[in-house]
């Protein structure tokens, strides 16, 4: 059948379509974004294989070092998490009051092993005094002027007379010599010296736990003091820690009404752990430890002259609100300024 007079058919030609059209350029992109991020893997590996160091090394730090070794030394290890590879060549060398300090001031000559340019706490703010490298090694002598105890209190706990206050009440808790604590009842009542975990790292202090409504009072009767009275303090060991954090996380919580499980929660807020000094019933100063703090925090007291290079009655007052959980240990002495 023919089509009306009046239409008229035009053909149009069919493009023609190339074999070789332009294909996206996305692909190629992201094979040479692969291409460059396993070049950059091989070469980072390279360089950290670099960086490891060696059993050799240590060990030839270590045959320097040792002859080289005066007694009351004090050797550290940089960064922390290398201290056991510094334990393993040394630590024959290293007394267990050396590894649990409290700082290193009491020390005339520190050896520092270090690794990657670490720098160890102690050492800051010493000027090298002799300095070598043994592959990875880095071996460097540090010298300083050492402070003067008058008195260390963690080592007089012994002399100490210790009670608990509540209210006009006292309970006082006797010195048991055989078991090398003042007994207050349970276990952790007691006050004690301990070696523990604080701030992820050894430490020797002493041991006193608040209790809620009570004050604890460890008092030395006829204590030395120099000019400052230095105290450190701390809450041992991760697990509790975590545990009195989150008795205040669960109550906020359920004040904000997104506690959704069965069980009870506590009435319980942050309120830090408080050290009261007291030198000749005079305050000399109060110390607060808060429950998110998880180091170890050195805190220095002046002495009033009248009370400087005499016998004096200190007391040290512990107390908190919602004390569970909270481990609280410190380390006190009296330090002379040294010119």
């Amino acid at each position: 059948m023919s089509p009306p007079a009046d239409h008229v058919l035009i053909a149009t030609p069919r493009a023609k379509t190339s074999p070789f059209r332009r294909a996206p350029r996305w692909p190629l992109g992201f094979a040479l974004l692969l291409v460059a991020a396993a070049i950059w893997e091989i070469a980072a590996h390279q360089l950290e294989l670099r960086a490891v160091v060696t059993r050799a090394d240590w060990t030839a730090a270590e045959r320097f070092v040792r002859p080289l070794l005066r007694p009351g030394d004090l050797i550290v290890t940089a960064p922390g998490w290398a201290d056991p590879l510094g334990r393993l060549v040394l630590g024959d060398r290293m007394t267990l009051d050396d590894v649990t300090r409290p700082d290193a001031r009491t020390y005339s000559r520190i050896w520092e092993l270090s690794i990657r340019g670490a720098r160890h706490p102690d050492t800051r703010g010493l000027s090298p005094k002799r300095r070598r490298a043994f592959g990875g090694v880095q071996v460097t002598l540090y010298t300083q002027t050492r402070v003067k105890v008058v008195q260390d209190f963690y080592e007089q706990i012994a002399k100490a007379r210790v009670w608990e206050e509540r209210g006009p009440s006292k309970r006082h808790c006797p010195w048991r010599p055989s078991r090398l604590r003042h007994d207050c009842g349970p276990d952790w009542k007691s006050v004690r010296q301990i070696r523990a975990e604080i701030g992820f790292a050894p430490r020797r202090c002493l041991l006193a736990m608040p209790i809620d409504g009570s004050t604890r009072v460890i008092e030395y009767p006829a204590a030395r003091l120099g000019r400052n009275l230095v105290i450190w303090t701390g809450l041992r060991g991760y697990d509790p820690r975590y545990r009195a954090r989150r008795a205040v996380w669960e109550y906020q919580r359920y004040r904000a009404g997104k506690w959704h499980k069965k069980r009870p929660v506590r009435r319980v807020t942050s309120v830090p752990v408080t050290l009261e000094v007291l030198v000749n019933g005079r305050r000399l100063g109060r110390i607060q430890h808060p429950i998110e703090d998880e180091g170890w925090r050195r805190h220095v007291l002046t002495v009033a002259a009248s009370d400087h290079r005499n016998r004096a009655v200190v007391q040290l007052r512990i107390h908190s609100r919602y004390a569970w959980a909270k481990h609280f240990c410190f380390y006190a002495r009296s330090e002379e300024v040294t010119p």
